[in-house]
């Protein structure tokens, strides 16, 4: 049994002409018209497929370059971010030491792990300087410094005052660079 082309009723094999609508049930013949047809529907779809994609292709190429143009920024950030935590458990521990400073940032354990990673993970290398008093050597202000390994990137520092300060030179930031 097979259907009828017209109105879908099941009809027995080899009929001609459909019982319940008339319909004729010769199939078509193969021309090549039906394969000129069906060659240039091929076409038309591989044609679409193509635009689609050069379209995603170029939109994506923009998104790309938009980001990476923003990019530094982000790194940049991470790295300010990550020495404005670094300060603040410095001065966390210098309140709890009767104003004194770590000799080292291992010394603070857990609460500068993460800032440190974080500009490790966006290129910059964290610096740790202890300032000591000439009188009684104890350690009463601090450095800090995020340099870049990307020349194009800014450098940063701050200290116990907790100005950010940086530069775009090709040189580590300091206390005479502009605050941010």
């Amino acid at each position: 049994m097979t259907a009828c082309w017209y109105c879908l009723v099941l009809i027995e094999d080899g009929l001609k002409i459909c019982p319940r609508c008339g319909g004729d049930q010769t199939p078509p013949p193969e021309t090549s018209e039906n394969v000129r047809s069906l060659t240039s529907i091929f076409l038309s779809w591989i044609i679409v497929i193509a635009a689609v994609t050069c379209s995603l292709t170029g939109l994506f190429w923009y998104a790309r370059r938009r980001y990476s143009n923003n990019l530094g920024n982000h790194e940049e950030t991470t790295a300010s971010k990550s020495l404005h935590d670094i300060r603040t458990a410095l001065s966390q521990y210098a309140l709890m030491s009767g104003d004194q400073y770590p000799s080292s940032l291992g010394m603070l354990g857990d609460r500068t792990a993460q800032p440190l990673q974080n500009a490790r993970t966006e290129s910059y290398d964290v610096t740790y300087t202890p300032k000591s008093s000439v009188e009684d050597r104890a350690i009463t202000g601090f450095e800090l410094w995020a340099n870049p390994r990307k020349p194009s990137h800014r450098s940063f520092y701050i200290d116990e005052s907790g100005i950010l300060r940086a530069t775009q030179e090709s040189r580590p930031a300091n206390d005479m660079d502009p605050p941010i």
